[in-house]
Formats: C-alpha cells, structure tokens, sequence
C-alpha cells in the first residue's frame, strides 16, 4: 500500500482515539507511517543506494514485482508480539504498538486483495527463513 494511503487511514484512525487519548494520537499516527522505513532500507541492501526518491518510485511503478521474498523487519509478526508483550509495561510502547498493528493491518487486508503479493510478502522470520531452506 502507498504511503499516501496509510496517511489517509492513520489520520482517521487518530481523529477517532483522539478523544480518549489525546496528544498520544501523534505517537499512534507516526508509529503507522514511519513503520514503512524498513522498505527503504530493503532497497538500500538490494540496490546498495541511498536515493529515497529513487527507491520510493521503484516501489510504486513495480510494487511487490520486483523483489521477491521481501524481508521488512518492522513488519514482522514476532516484533508485534513483542511490542504486544512489552505494552503491558510501557504506555508508549502501547501506542507504538497501536501504530504498527494498524499499519500491518492494513496491509493485510492490502495483500489478501492481491494474491500475486502475497506470495512474495515475508511476515514472520520463520517464514523467511523456511523459504530459503
């Protein structure tokens, strides 16, 4: 999913909690974009270049095409049970962990409306690490 998108529905989802948690919506929100980060640094290991503007129109024109197996680590199901664990001790880590789960979310709901990338998309390590073995 574009990053346009998840600004969209990060903002919705923050002007509804905003109610009941106030100013801890902005830790939600950037919790939900910054997430994203890890493609960039996929592109970075893959492409050795630092160019954002390069990597950003590389994943829009050619999305889950070019790059298989993708291994985003901010993604991961094992770091959201972790946050998930780590929340019951931590305020913050909560709304971080609000911030993710919504993220990955929707891109869940973003993969099971395209099945071609739903077999290049990597959510677990195990996962990833059964492919190649």
């Amino acid at each position: 999913m574009l990053p346009l998108y998840h600004i969209i529905f990060s903002t919705i989802l923050c002007i509804i909690l905003y109610p009941f948690i106030g100013n801890n919506t902005l830790i939600v929100w950037s919790a939900s974009i910054f997430i994203d980060i890890d493609h960039y640094f996929w592109y970075i290991l893959n492409k050795k270049s630092f160019n954002l503007f390069k990597a950003y129109k590389k994943y829009k024109q050619q999305g889950f095409r070019h790059i298989k197996y993708k291994f985003h680590i901010f993604h991961l199901i094992e770091l959201l049970i972790l946050l998930g664990l780590l929340s019951f001790y931590n305020k913050i880590i909560f709304y971080i962990f609000i911030g993710m789960l919504f993220h990955c979310t929707i891109d869940w709901i973003d993969l099971y409306m395209n099945p071609i990338a739903r077999k290049q998309r990597t959510w677990s390590l195990i996962m990833w690490i059964k492919r190649f073995t």
